[in-house]
């Protein structure tokens, strides 16, 4: 069975993903008291409200045409890898995401958290980038999957220094 997505849905799961990143971060920020961890989530909370600004954008340029064409993909195979990267991805688009935080989580919890992630919006966004065409703004988001990377980059450095 073949698994179609369209550029519109593309776009909204990715503006989710970003939503939920942005309030993850800036919720962790307000839980950890260590400044320099707290300034890294708050810095996180920020480049995920510019990559909402950046889908926003793309999404906004979207022809009506644009936005109901299927990429072609006879075997179904990158819907499913969108389907099952949008469906594990540590959170989902459709809950808070600070619900995956105990009470107690501590700045390691929450910056290990914010490591997977990363690594799963960087796998959704590699898909993304595959079958988005270069008018509907293919380089941008393979431009976000490079910030992204480096969001992974940070925490790692942060969680080193914990």
């Amino acid at each position: 069975m073949a698994i179609t997505f369209n550029a519109d849905e593309l776009y909204n799961i990715a503006e989710q993903i970003e939503r939920n990143g942005q309030k993850f971060y800036s919720d962790s920020a307000q839980r950890v008291k260590e400044s320099v961890t707290k300034q890294v989530l708050q810095d996180l909370a920020d480049m995920e409200a510019e990559h909402l600004k950046t889908f926003q954008a793309l999404h906004a340029k979207l022809s009506e045409q644009a936005r109901e064409e299927i990429t072609w993909d006879p075997d179904g195979e990158a819907g499913a890898y969108l389907k099952a990267a949008a469906d594990s991805h540590v959170f989902k688009t459709n809950a808070d995401p600070t619900s995956l935080l105990k009470d107690n989580a501590d700045a390691r919890q929450i910056l290990e958290l914010a490591l997977q992630f990363e690594k799963d919006t960087v796998i959704y966004f590699l898909g993304v980038a595959d079958m988005v065409p270069e008018r509907l703004g293919k380089a941008d988001v393979l431009g976000l999957v490079k910030q992204e990377q480096g969001h992974i980059a940070l925490i790692q450095r942060t969680l080193s220094n914990i």
